[in-house]
């Protein structure tokens, strides 16, 4: 499958739609003056939010498409980069990143492994790595699997569009092979999904109940999970 063909078609048609809660949960993490990278920035529209801080943002992607857009919003360091057969450019290596980000993106390529282990040679020792992806040990689909069946649904973990599903577990194991140390994870409910919530979870009090329990167990009840990582000093380069 030509990856880059499907990305540049998706990014042409696609609408320039995002949950901004949950990039939020990135947003709070990042301070004016920081030099962030973010490995396959899709419509950038997290890249515009960083810029806007007052961080210094590099970006990369597979698609001209996707990188097209991200000059349109202001972004002027952008790099083509196929994370799943590539290296991230040399030049990052000569100064390093004080965060690296991956937003709801490694699930859609075939080597979730490689936007971590390429991420974590450009990362400076004690810098952050941030992850989103989708939870696919969402309860929902615990039961789901309980009963012999895995319902491929928009907007859920189990999207048509994901090549790859991960949990909180398997997201730590990655990470822990190339020497990050998982400081916090964090837990988006999503719960505007209809084909993952009945319409009950949005009414008072059953909504604000949910996001308790969200905030306690991401693992188990967030739609997406994010974890903050830390670069050890002996870190695998």
């Amino acid at each position: 499958m030509d990856l880059e063909k499907y990305y540049d078609d998706y990014w042409t048609n696609k609408e320039d739609s995002v949950d901004y809660d949950r990039l939020d949960m990135i947003l709070r993490q990042i301070e004016p003056g920081n030099d962030v990278l973010e490995i396959n920035c899709g419509a950038s529209l997290l890249a515009k939010k960083i810029a806007e801080k007052g961080a210094d943002i590099t970006v990369t992607d597979i698609s001209n498409v996707s990188l097209e857009k991200a000059i349109s919003r202001g972004i002027r360091k952008t790099f083509k980069v196929d994370i799943d057969t590539q290296p991230l450019p040399s030049s990052f290596y000569s100064s390093k990143f004080d965060i690296v980000v991956s937003n709801s993106m490694i699930e859609h390529y075939f080597f979730p492994e490689n936007t971590i282990k390429e991420g974590v040679k450009v990362l400076r020792d004690d810098g952050k790595f941030i992850v989103i992806v989708p939870n696919i040990g969402h309860w929902r689909f615990r039961l789901w699997l309980l009963f012999g069946r895995l319902p491929y649904l928009e907007n859920t973990p189990s999207d048509i569009l994901h090549i790859r599903f991960l949990t909180v577990h398997s997201l730590k194991e990655f990470g822990k092979k190339y020497g990050l140390e998982a400081k916090k994870v964090e837990g988006h409910s999503g719960l505007w999904v209809s084909s993952l919530y009945p319409g009950f979870f949005r009414i008072s009090p059953i909504k604000q109940v949910y996001e308790l329990l969200t905030m306690i167990y991401p693992s188990l009840f967030a739609r997406y999970m994010l974890i903050t990582f830390k670069k050890k000093k002996e870190s695998h380069n």
